[in-house]
């Protein structure tokens, strides 16, 4: 997936940003990356932002009573159209990927096969500024190398420095998301908080909440998702 999950809510997008994360559960099913980007500003209000992104992307589901697991690293390449006013911006990017997927049938020592995917990655980033403190963002992606989409929502709070006086900015948030393809489903609500150096442009998250997962006709699986992201504005 060229997903950026954990990215954290930033309005002042510069001329190169770097990205890492990690999200996991209770069910050994994950998502790493990282990722670098940058943007040519055509105007104050548009630009063109592209990037590249490494992720590892791990999983399991129930195929006709038969656990399969999956590991899946890949690599995406997109740019777009960035759309900013004074208080929201708005991001649309269109690219590729390329994955190498391992699946293995049954317990460890079962079958495997190995397979090499590329597609297209369609990518949705919006954010507002709502009332004073408050930020929401909404987030999409479908990646046709995994057949796989995601969606976020998400509000943020900044609880501290307000006046942007201090060199540490303190947010607390919430989010709700939904994830899958054919094979494996998820849906996930939680809260996170974020940690800001300001002088450093550097920002730390972490994630937690309640996920539940489930492959077509079988039963939920119910458990704890976590997840921590950092960002880095040059």
């Amino acid at each position: 997936m060229a997903v950026l999950l954990l990215v954290p809510l930033e309005l002042h997008a510069g001329p190169l940003d770097s990205v890492a994360g990690w999200e996991g559960d209770s069910r050994q099913q994950g998502y790493g990356y990282a990722g670098l980007g940058a943007a040519i500003p055509l105007s104050r209000a548009i630009a063109i932002p592209g990037g590249i992104t490494a992720s590892y992307l791990y999983y399991h589901y129930d195929s006709t009573g038969t656990s399969v697991s999956v590991l899946s690293p890949g690599a995406s390449l997109m740019t777009g159209l960035r759309l900013q006013t004074r208080r929201s911006v708005t991001t649309v990017m269109a690219g590729a990927e390329m994955r190498w997927e391992h699946r293995e049938l049954g317990i460890a020592g079962g079958s495997e096969a190995e397979r090499t995917t590329t597609g297209s990655v369609f990518q949705l980033y919006s954010q507002e500024s709502l009332a004073r403190r408050w930020e929401a963002v909404q987030f999409g992606v479908f990646v046709k190398a995994a057949d796989y989409i995601v969606t976020r929502a998400a509000f943020r709070y900044q609880a501290t420095n307000t006046d942007w006086k201090h060199k540490t900015s303190f947010f607390l948030g919430m989010e709700g998301v939904r994830q899958g393809n054919a094979y494996s489903d998820a849906a996930q609500v939680g809260g996170f908080g974020e940690w800001s150096l300001v002088p450093a442009r550097l920002t730390c998250g972490l994630h937690a909440g309640y996920k539940e997962s489930w492959s077509p006709g079988r039963p939920h699986d119910r458990g704890a998702y976590f997840g921590t992201s950092l960002y880095r504005h040059f």
